[in-house]
């Protein structure tokens, strides 16, 4: 029985050894078969993370200095269109200021002549008798046609509705007779030396002789007002030269008309 036994434990022993060996066998077929992928698993993730570890590439190499030409270039693109866009930047600002210089130029004046100086500061009346009229209102002969024709006239001599028109009397009297078209009745600042309003300066001399003379006249009427009754505005400037001495009239004036 013993010897039974014993050979019974023998050949359970040989079969056991030949199923380890087969099974090492296999297992070591399975670890060669997948040996190659694993090894390319790791060569391509160790050349693709590490250049340098899996060939000894160095970082000067010629992977690298073309990487450093692709950004360079990237970055060359970037710059030329940041620079493209500056430019349209910078051009758009230019060619919207060109109509810019349209509205520079000086506007066309409307009632011809030159700029009337302005009015500066307080002013009291000025220093004259003043009186309105038509020129509808003056004598048969004496006109040009133009019955709506307003007259300012300023004077050192006082006048009437009766004729206001009247020549100045002898004696060292002056007047500054403005005459205004009818369509430029209306609020506004004109100039007299040059403008749509008529400007004259007239004045007598002293003694018998009743030397008389006559000049033009500069300066600035503002008219803030045409009522019926009055013609309320402003003289600045005011400047005329008479038989050799100078006639100054610079302040505010409400001047009554002649009725109708």
């Amino acid at each position: 029985m013993r010897l039974i036994y014993s050979y019974l434990l023998l050949v359970l022993a040989v079969g056991c050894g030949e199923e380890s060996s087969h099974q090492q066998t296999d297992t070591s077929e399975e670890t060669a078969s997948e040996a190659p992928a694993n090894t390319t698993d790791s060569a391509e993730t160790t050349s693709t993370t590490s250049p340098t570890t899996s060939g000894g590439v160095e970082p000067n190499s010629a992977e690298t200095s073309t990487t450093g030409e692709a950004e360079a270039e990237d970055t060359d693109d970037t710059a030329g269109s940041s620079t493209t866009t500056v430019a349209s930047d910078t051009d758009d600002p230019a060619s919207a200021t060109e109509p810019a210089s349209d509205t520079e130029e000086p506007a066309e004046e409307t009632t011809g002549g030159s700029d009337p100086q302005p009015c500066v500061g307080a002013a009291g009346p000025v220093k004259a008798e003043v009186i309105a009229y038509l020129e509808s209102q003056i004598g048969d002969g004496e006109t040009d046609g133009e019955p709506g024709r307003l007259y300012l006239r300023f004077s050192s001599q006082s006048f009437t509705c009766a004729d206001p028109h009247d020549d100045l009397a002898c004696g060292q009297h002056w007047e500054v007779s403005l005459q205004i078209p009818a369509e430029f009745l209306v609020p506004g600042v004109y100039a007299l030396a040059d403008g749509p309003i008529d400007a004259s300066a007239n004045s007598t001399g002293d003694g018998d002789v009743c030397e008389k003379g006559g000049g033009a006249v500069s300066g600035t009427l503002e008219i803030d007002a045409v009522e019926d009754g009055s013609v309320i505005g402003r003289l600045c400037h005011v400047r005329a030269f008479v038989l050799e001495e100078q006639i100054l009239l610079d302040g505010t004036f409400e001047a009554p008309r002649c009725p109708l």
